[in-house]
């Protein structure tokens, strides 16, 4: 074996030694941060196809999300209520999205059902308004979004219609409070 092919032996041992020592960290993380990432445990014959594994696994995820949206659109509506860093209504929330203050907003993904057409928004509310021709009006939802992504606002689809429906289909947790 001549010097070069004997040190990339070296390199390749020691790419080796680094990998093992980098996954046995690995290991240790994922005992620590793996379980707070589990949805849930699956019970399923082993010959199960793979259709039915992902039927499964897409039932559960949607449990999950459900369960998630329910708990996020109770904090944000306690809040509200409270008269803490929330708002509620299209109106309120156009207002705060233009303002800067939305942290996380929750749109119904049946809003468009409840706004239905293209509406003629307040250029204060919907700044895009202002680009668009006089007249053109704007979708709810389409204003709402484009806002919140503009802000760095999250933005959560709500699936269950019911959640946001004593709020209008639409609301937000705050940044802050002016």
């Amino acid at each position: 074996m001549d010097a070069t092919a004997a040190e990339a032996a070296m390199i390749q041992m020691e790419s080796i030694f680094v990998n093992a020592r980098a996954r046995k960290l690995e290991m240790e993380i994922a005992k620590v941060s793996v379980p707070l990432k589990v949805v849930d445990e699956l019970k399923l014959d082993i010959t199960a196809s793979e259709r039915i594994i992902f039927q499964a696994t897409l039932e559960s995820m949607q449990e999950e999300n459900l369960r998630t949206d329910t708990e996020h659109v109770s904090a944000m509506i306690d809040e509200y209520r409270a008269g803490g860093l929330a708002a509620v209504g299209t109106h309120d929330v156009l207002l705060a999205l233009a303002n800067g203050q939305v942290d996380t907003l929750f749109v119904c993904t049946e809003l468009e059902q409840i706004h239905p057409g293209k509406e003629d928004l307040h250029r204060a509310l919907a700044p895009a308004v202002a680009e668009l021709p006089a007249g053109a009006g704007v979708r709810v939802t389409d204003a709402l979004v484009r806002q919140a992504y503009q802000t760095g606002a999250r933005v959560r689809f709500i699936e269950d219609p019911a959640l946001l429906a004593n709020v209008g289909g639409v609301g937000a947790t705050l940044r802050f409070r002016f």
